[in-house]
Order: C-alpha cells, then structure tokens, then sequence
C-alpha cells in the first residue's frame, strides 16, 4: 500500500521541509519524514567574459535552467527587459549570475555629473552638479553645485536631470 502525501501550500521553500505521511487502512496515525527536495530553477548565464564594473545588459546573459535545493528571491534578475546592471566582480563566460556578482544600475549614479534645476516664480536656474548619491526616478539624492561647497536635496527627473529643492 502507498502511503499518501500532503504538501500544504507555501509561500518560501527550503532545502528541508517536513512531510506529513498518512498510511491508509492502517493502525498509524502519522508518520513524519524529513525530505530533501531538488528542483530546477531558471538562472542567467554570461554569454561573454565580463569585466567588474562593466554594464550588463539582457543582450550579454542567456537563460538557463539548474537543479538546485534552494529557490531565493533575490536571485531574481533581468525581469524587467531594459534593466542594466553593473558588474560587482570580473565575470567568466557561462558562469552562473547572482545579486553578489551584479546590481541594478540606477538612473543617477554617485559621481555622475547632472543638470540641476531650480525654479522660483518665473525664473528657472540651471547649472550642473555632482550627485553625492545614486538613486531612481523621484528619489531625493544629495548633489553638490558647481557653484556651492554644501549639498543639497534635488528630486532624479530622469538620467541627467534633477529638481533641487531648497
């Protein structure tokens, strides 16, 4: 007689999970077994040598499939089909990427120059700056004026352009 096996629904697998096993027709009430389970996952190969700090795009990694005993979110990469990321390490041709080996990269990097914006009134000012922070769009990142020696606050508008604040 096969035992029957009853998985509940979850929402996080882990390598080891208990197995509730309930024998029909006989005197046991349950059995509990520890079970190791391996699943395919689908994983982003480089399909070139890449150097650190290099832009990654969907274009330099393919899909690929491995069986592992682990499924993490943060694995999650190349969702989004114009995402770029960036190299944190040099990486080998075929090797298997994960979020040690790249991040995201942002809309505004830290360092990267910017056109900063401000507006009174009628009169709008525009002088370039140096992002002190990396951020997204509408985030609020710290930009040092060319013109200042504090920072301020400017909201990221898009890739070159922020709207200071203050």
């Amino acid at each position: 007689m096969e035992p029957e096996v009853n998985l509940a629904d979850v929402d996080t697998l882990f390598s080891k999970m208990w197995l509730d096993v309930f024998v029909s027709g006989q005197n046991v009430k349950s059995l509990r077994y520890t079970a190791e389970l391996i699943f395919e996952k689908q994983v982003w190969r480089s399909t070139r040598k890449i150097s650190n700090n290099s832009v990654i795009s969907l274009g330099d990694v393919k899909s690929d499939w491995q069986e592992s005993a682990r499924l993490t979110l943060e694995e999650r990469l190349f969702e989004e089909p114009n995402t770029q990321y960036r190299a944190l390490r040099n990486i080998n041709k075929d090797q298997v990427l994960t979020n040690k080996d790249v991040a995201k990269v942002k809309l505004v990097e830290t360092g990267q120059t910017v056109l900063a914006t401000y507006r009174s009134g009628g009169i709008t000012i525009e002088v370039k700056a140096r992002a002190l922070s990396s951020g997204e769009q509408h985030d609020t990142i710290a930009v040092l004026l060319s013109n200042q020696r504090e920072p301020v606050k400017a909201v990221v508008q898009s890739r070159m352009d922020v709207y200071v604040q203050e």
